[in-house]
Parts: structure tokens; sequence; C-alpha cells
């Protein structure tokens, strides 16, 4: 069993430039991220919906759409880009985006036979290796990284072991 509270058995990786899509449905569509078992609804204060390299789909607001995404030709997402792909109902239809990438995080694979809980910073509950879901080698639990270079436990959350693959760099493991 890995002790998933102890820092020193995290290790520094970085977030790979990845392709992914979103879109803006209605406010108060549901979507559903079968490798977190996490439903999510979209409303004012989160409105887009991200679908990942695995076709995993969750929820952002606008902030971290464009602090974390731009569009494939590197061009930043503002509100004026957005504004012009709204269709007559409110929404928007999905699109290509890029993880701008090189950000730096803490990470830790936790075995696919070992299963445990995260409780996140923003209330959610999820599930490490949850049954039903291929994890490739298990999962990882994820973290920033605090204002002394270490692991910041206190924000941590799940990100698939194949996901991980796709968006982070695997050197470490």
């Amino acid at each position: 069993m890995v002790n998933i509270n102890d820092p020193i058995l995290y290790k520094m990786t970085r977030k790979k430039k990845y392709k992914i899509h979103c879109y803006m449905p209605r406010l108060g569509t549901k979507v559903y991220n079968k490798f977190e078992k996490s439903h999510y609804i979209t409303d004012k204060n989160k409105p887009f919906v991200l679908v990942g390299t695995q076709g995993e789909e969750w929820v952002v607001d606008f902030k971290k759409l464009c602090a974390t995404y731009t569009y494939v030709s590197g061009t930043h997402i503002t509100y004026e880009s957005l504004k012009n792909k709204l269709n007559a109902d409110g929404t928007i239809d999905k699109f290509p985006i890029v993880a701008s990438g090189c950000n730096l995080n803490y990470a830790l694979r936790v075995p696919v036979a070992q299963k445990v809980s995260i409780n996140t910073a923003w209330g959610d509950v999820l599930q490490v290796n949850a049954p039903g879901v291929k994890h490739g080698k298990g999962d990882f639990i994820v973290c920033g990284v605090d204002n002394n270079g270490q692991p910041m436990l206190n924000d941590r959350w799940v990100v698939n072991g194949l996901i991980f693959e796709d968006t982070y760099d695997m050197r470490p493991f």
C-alpha cells in the first residue's frame, strides 16, 4: 500500500501540451466523467464542458478555460473570441483547444490494486482506481507546488492512469 499522504513519495512532473475539445451547452446540462465516476452540471459559474484525451468530460469556468488552454493556433481564448462562436440559442459548438502545458505539478502513482478516495479542495470526492474503469498501471494523485517547492497535499485531484500518460511527462515514473 502506498501512503498517499507522504509528500516524499510525490514526484515532480510537467503537464504536456495536448489537444482536447470544449463546448458550451445549455445551462443545466449534465455530463458524466466515466474515469472519475462523477457527474457535473453546467451552470452560470461553470458553463463550459471540456472533453479530454480519452473522451472524459468535466465543467470549467471562463477564468480556468482562458488560463489553462488556447486555441489550436496558439491564440488566447478571450471573451470576445467566445462571443463570436455563440449560436442563436446561447450555446457554443465543440471546438478544439490545446492545454498550455509546462505547468509544474507533483504526482503519485497509486498501484491499480489500491483503492482510495480523495476529498478535493473544491468539495468533490474522487475515486482512485475506481472499479470498472481501465487505469493502465494505476491512477495518479496530482497536486500543485507550494511556495517552498513542496507538494500541496491540501489541494489534490485524481488523474486516471491512461489520461496521465496523455497529459503529463512520464519520465519521473
